[in-house]
């Protein structure tokens, strides 16, 4: 951590960086990215990889009608319990529900880092 700071300090000798702190950058950026893989979902349509992204979203939306979907070894169970209210408002609830937990787990990743 100390590393960080000395770059840091030695940026504010030759750059006016003081509007924006180590830590607000990370969020900064988070929600810039956040923003736009919000906007890559609603403008694209289709999926991003092959066959298996449509077949884990039909798992989820209809676990509701068939229950041993929960329970699916293929299906993801875990993946297929939350994803199952954001499957309900077509495959783009499911990218936006993709983009939230990148989101998620990228907080996650940034607070393990810092301790």
């Amino acid at each position: 951590m100390k590393t960080i700071k000395l770059k840091w300090k030695y940026l504010r000798k030759y750059i006016n960086v003081n509007f924006i702190k180590p830590n607000s950058f990370f969020y900064y950026s988070l929600a810039f990215i956040s923003i736009a893989l919000l906007a890559v979902c609603y403008a694209f349509e289709g999926t991003g990889g092959g066959g298996d992204s449509v077949f884990h979203f039909q798992y989820a939306k209809f676990a509701a009608q068939h229950p041993e979907n929960f329970f699916n070894h293929w299906a993801k169970p875990l993946y297929t319990i939350f994803a199952f209210p954001f499957a309900q408002f077509s495959f783009t609830g499911i990218k936006v529900f993709n983009v939230l937990m990148s989101i998620i787990l990228a907080y996650f990743n940034y607070t393990t880092l810092l301790h």
